[in-house]
């Protein structure tokens, strides 16, 4: 077994495991989202002039941008995901089902509905990069332009597309070579890519992250180094997904975030 996944597990299951993880993944609030109100406004007329054609429109924008329909309804996800325009043309009788549900709605419930929080799952992402921008690892990450200006050791500070097309400069491939990276970082020479993951129960969504952080490892380039960072219950001995996957990946670099900066000096 893979040096850092036999200590992950052993502080998964002996040390304060997780009072540490706090400093990377805080418990947060769940908060209402904003909605801008121009666009309240607008949803709002539409509400009041009845108008199915223009009210659907601004309600899928709003989950385009983050926010949320005003109540569940499996349909919706459809014309998100399609030509909404051309989508809602074509289904009137759907839209009207819809739109008349929300016309029987209080505007504060539909307001409420729209900018619900974001579970909690949903709102870890982000935790990961944050800590690492606070210099938690011994290194401040630095933008693009300063990462390319030399060899010195350093963690990239970029978005999405900025690191996947980095990797691909650096001869990184994998299946699904347009999914985002957490993690690219050079020490000693050498470059360092990385998924991170909490994993916060099993089944569902979790197991699916699981496969997706493990996916780092179906690039053969041996001169990338590559590591999926994980924490949560994958580290829990079990017969549940996240365990198993681990162990059939056994010889890579898996780890806790805990271990990320020792494993950096280790290089």
């Amino acid at each position: 077994m893979n040096e850092w996944l036999k200590k992950s597990i052993l502080l998964s299951s002996t040390g304060p495991y997780y009072d540490l993880l706090i400093d990377i993944y805080p418990k947060k609030e769940n908060e209402n989202e904003f909605i801008d109100q121009e666009l309240w406004k607008e949803i709002q007329n539409s509400i009041t002039k009845k108008d199915n054609d223009k009210l659907f429109p601004l309600l899928v924008r709003c989950i385009k941008s983050g926010l949320k329909f005003p109540f569940e309804d499996h349909r919706v996800g459809f014309f998100e995901k399609n030509n909404s325009n051309l989508s809602i043309k074509n289904n009137p009788k759907v839209i009207n089902e819809i739109c008349q549900q929300i016309y029987t709605m209080d505007l504060d419930d539909i307001y409420n509905g729209i900018t619900a929080p974001k579970k909690s799952s949903r709102q870890i992402g982000p935790f990961f990069k944050n800590w690492i921008k606070r210099g938690s690892l011994g290194y401040k990450p630095i933008r693009m332009s300063d990462f390319k200006k030399d060899q010195s050791d350093a963690i990239l500070d970029a978005g999405d597309t900025e690191m996947v097309n980095f990797a691909k400069k650096l001869g990184f491939n994998r299946t699904d070579n347009e999914k985002g990276l957490d993690f690219i970082a050079r020490i000693n020479k050498k470059y360092i890519i990385g998924e991170a993951k909490y994993l916060s129960t099993y089944g569902g969504a979790q197991s699916k992250n699981i496969k997706e952080a493990i996916s780092i490892f179906e690039d053969p380039n041996e001169d990338i180094i590559k590591i999926a960072i994980l924490d949560g219950v994958c580290f829990i001995p079990s017969n549940e997904t996240q365990y198993k996957t681990i162990l059939n990946y056994k010889n890579n670099n898996i780890m806790s975030a805990l271990l990320l900066k020792e494993f950096l000096h280790s290089l």
